[in-house]
């Protein structure tokens, strides 16, 4: 029994560093390089809208501690830089705007591999109505060559002033046809507009449309939109009437028109005999 003892327990062990299939966990393996300097962008955030047209731009630029080295004779204690951030700049919408030069000096050493941070705020103005990118640009030297990363672009909306929707035609007036034209004028450019007509569901429609056969008595229209930045707006509510016109009888035109024509005829007959049998005197 105790000869069986010692192969029990080697299985044992084998089983228990076998890899255990967990299908349940997901491992997802991340490449860094230490390399890279760091870029966060504290404002504007992404997807965020701004009501004014002049923002500032907050980011942080990290040196990593891989661009220093231990300094020669120090037995790794004593650390000196191997490389420096020489400036940070940004691009609007694909085009450079401002680059700075920042102060890294390479002749200050630390103790231990050292990271370093730099806080820069820009000035974003005169930024016009809509959407845009902003992407960070950082140059330096890493162990004697030029290097460049373009990196932390975010995109924000401005929206200086809100939407909003003025309807033009119907008005709060009676109307005596039943096909209205529908006609909105938007404030700004929209991506979507739709009306609802007594409370119904919103149909989508364009800034002009026609309103057919409306039937008679009281209705109410409302109009909707949202701008290309996903603003949403809606316009005030306009209660009209409609009334259609009273039925009239077709008058008799045909008939005026015969009973004309007769009485010329008539007339003209009399004319010719009395030409032909003039009235002798006795």
């Amino acid at each position: 029994m105790k000869k069986a003892g010692a192969p029990i327990t080697i299985i044992s062990v084998i089983l228990f560093l076998a890899p255990i299939q967990m299908p349940f966990i997901t491992v997802v393996e991340a490449e860094v390089n230490p390399q890279i300097p760091g870029i966060k962008v504290y404002s504007p955030t992404w997807w965020s809208v701004y009501p004014s047209s002049n923002l500032e731009l907050d980011i942080k630029v990290t040196k990593p501690a891989s661009w220093s080295e231990p300094a020669p004779g120090f037995a790794e204690i004593i650390y000196s830089p191997v490389g420096a951030i020489t400036s940070i700049g940004y691009s609007l919408d694909g085009e450079t705007r401002e680059n700075i030069t920042v102060d890294d000096p390479t002749d200050i050493v630390t103790i231990g591999p050292a990271a370093k941070d730099f806080d820069i705020l820009f000035n974003l103005t005169h930024l016009s109505e809509g959407v845009h990118n902003v992407t960070i640009n950082v140059s330096g030297v890493y162990k004697g060559e030029h290097v460049d990363f373009s990196e932390g672009t975010v995109r924000f909306f401005i929206d200086t002033a809100p939407l909003r929707l003025e309807v033009l035609s119907p008005k709060s007036e009676v109307y005596n046809v039943t096909d209205i034209l529908l006609f909105a004028n938007p404030s700004e450019r929209v991506s979507w507009m739709g009306y609802s007509l007594d409370g119904g569901k919103r149909v989508t429609t364009t800034e002009s449309t026609i309103l057919r056969n409306l039937s008679a008595g009281s209705h109410n229209l409302t109009v909707f939109a949202n701008d290309t930045i996903g603003n949403f707006a809606a316009s005030e509510t306009i209660n009209f009437t409609i009334t259609k016109p009273a039925t009239q009888v077709p008058f008799p035109t045909t008939l005026v028109i015969g009973s004309a024509v007769i009485i010329v005829v008539c007339l003209g007959l009399l004319v010719y005999i009395k030409k032909r049998h003039p009235k002798t005197d006795s």
